[in-house]
């Protein structure tokens, strides 16, 4: 949906987005760069299998808001976030994986700077 996305600095607004249907989230902010925080809190989740490659390779995303997220139907984070060197946070304690099966490359090439 907004693979390879380029703004310099902004926000995509996806407050008003529905996603109570969706069942794949597959690339969907694959390679965007978008110079900034990116916060997905209103997104439901609750049918989603998979999420794999959903934010990879977006590497000046500087945080990505997932903690509303409900990961319990997901069976594929393969990839999820391969390539995110920007990243300096990301709250996943809340993912419930029990039922997901495919993790290849899940935080390959992820860097975290500390202080």
């Amino acid at each position: 949906m907004f693979r390879g996305l380029w703004l310099q600095i902004g926000t995509i607004n996806v407050s008003n987005f529905n996603t109570s249907n969706a069942v794949t989230m597959y690339m969907m902010f694959d390679g965007t760069n978008l110079i900034g925080d990116l916060n997905l809190t209103n997104f439901d989740t609750s049918k989603v299998v998979n999420m794999a490659y959903m934010f990879s390779n977006s590497v000046f995303l500087s945080s990505v808001n997932v903690s509303s997220f409900n990961t319990s139907a997901v069976t594929n984070m393969a990839g999820m976030f391969n390539r995110t060197v920007g990243m300096q946070v990301i709250n996943v304690s809340n993912f419930n994986t029990s039922n997901v099966q495919g993790y290849a490359e899940y935080v390959q090439e992820f860097w975290c700077y500390y202080d």
